[in-house]
């Protein structure tokens, strides 16, 4: 007790929830001890806000997608951040529950099926903190890739009576294979494109080359410029 009969004490932090303080008086050589009436502290959660991102919007089947969620208190900056776990959802299905870490953030990578997603995140909550929740992300996703093809050279300039070989490179994407009929389309008039096969197979795994030669004249001869042949003419 200070001299006007007070006491005070300081507790540095309380626990979401009803606290109910009670302050007995010892009494000394002329007063009598005393019980005060009890008092009740409701402590409330802490507000937070949830804000998900993710590594893209668009993808295709099978590709890997990252999802960030940074959860954060709303109002003054407390001593200790949230703790404690946020789940993804891809509407109503669960993808993943991961803990958030000391700087407030969880993060899981996930692959999506069928042709779109529209996801979102959930934050739990603990001791001090709210949950919350965030705003819904659309995703659209693609076919999923079976193979790619590149062409060398990938651009290209001719003149009438040239012809050119180009190499094309088939490369199989999780272990598709199959064969394929190639053909061109595009070509200026009286232009054409062979093949070196007629339907190369791609094997599981691998990758194929085919050359395919595309002529501005006919027919082909060698070196890059085309035989322009002379006809005589007779008189009538």
């Amino acid at each position: 007790l200070n001299a006007n009969g007070s006491a005070t004490i300081s507790i540095p932090s309380l626990a979401a929830g009803p606290h109910t303080f009670v302050a007995n008086y010892a009494g000394d050589a002329e007063d009598f001890p005393s019980t005060s009436t009890p008092f009740t502290q409701v402590v409330q959660l802490r507000a937070t806000a949830d804000v998900l991102t993710t590594s893209a919007t668009s993808l295709d089947g099978g590709q890997q997608l990252t999802l960030i969620s940074v959860v954060r208190p709303t109002g003054s900056v407390p001593t200790t951040g949230p703790t404690g776990n946020v789940t993804f959802m891809s509407g109503d299905i669960t993808l993943a529950t991961a803990p958030v870490d000391s700087t407030g953030v969880a993060t899981v990578t996930v692959i999506l099926s069928g042709t779109g997603a529209t996801l979102s995140s959930t934050y739990a909550g603990d001791g001090n903190y709210s949950t919350s929740s965030s705003s819904s992300i659309p995703v659209t996703i693609g076919p999923a890739p079976d193979f790619s093809i590149q062409a060398t050279p990938t651009t290209w300039q001719m003149q009438s009576k040239q012809h050119l070989t180009v190499k094309l490179t088939l490369t199989s994407i999780k272990n598709f294979t199959g064969a394929f009929s190639l053909g061109c389309l595009g070509l200026p008039q009286n232009a054409t494109c062979t093949f070196s096969q007629d339907k190369p197979i791609l094997p599981s795994g691998g990758t194929q080359s085919v050359e395919v030669t595309v002529d501005t004249g006919t027919p082909l001869l060698g070196g890059t410029q085309a035989r322009n042949e002379k006809h005589s003419e007779s008189s009538g």
